[in-house]
């Protein structure tokens, strides 16, 4: 009875990766599915209901499997330039697959079968990633008006020739969108 939770979580992975690019905003994905995932964590937290406690590993499996592809794109799409997108989404990688090392000390076989520590510190994280998602999104957003406006206020597009002349400055040029 195992496999239903990661078939249901293979299945929001897909869907994530393509609600999130057809919305072409990952932060609000990232919000949804981290929510899903927290309230899957938390249903594992408070009963002992064995058929709440197994809807709630769809919930958490189907929430926080999606997170890695969109946090890996969403992290990608934001750095400009192929040097610092590299280097970023090498880092974000790194980064998440140290969960992999942390699993084995927040799921240590004496806490079972409730795992109390490792589902609060899922539940933690879960909030972690809504919270930060929703700043993201705000500041990003916010950035991206301040480029048009300097946009704008320039008076014409860029050209193709002075896109290859400042691609090298990366996202901090304002030809360069933020993806939300």
């Amino acid at each position: 009875m195992s496999t239903p939770p990661y078939v249901l979580a293979a299945i929001t992975t897909v869907a994530a990766g393509f609600m999130s690019d057809r919305l072409q905003k990952r932060g609000i994905v990232a919000i949804i599915f981290a929510s899903i995932g927290a309230l899957g964590f938390i249903l594992l937290t408070v009963t002992k209901i064995p058929g709440v406690n197994y809807t709630g590993m769809f919930f958490a499996a189907a929430g926080v499997y999606p997170l890695i592809p969109v946090v890996v794109s969403w992290g990608s799409n934001n750095c400009g330039g192929s040097l610092k997108k590299g280097v970023a989404t090498a880092i974000i990688v790194s980064v998440g697959n140290a969960g992999g090392v942390i699993s084995s000390f927040i799921y240590p076989a004496a806490d079972k079968p409730r795992y109390f520590k490792g589902h609060s510190i899922n539940i933690a994280y879960c909030a972690f990633v809504i919270f930060s998602a929703a700043f993201m999104s705000w500041y990003l957003g916010n950035q991206n008006k301040k480029k048009d406006a300097r946009n704008a206020a320039r008076g014409h597009a860029w050209t193709d020739a002075e896109k290859v002349e400042h691609e090298d400055r990366g996202d901090d040029v304002d030809w360069f969108r933020y993806t939300i």
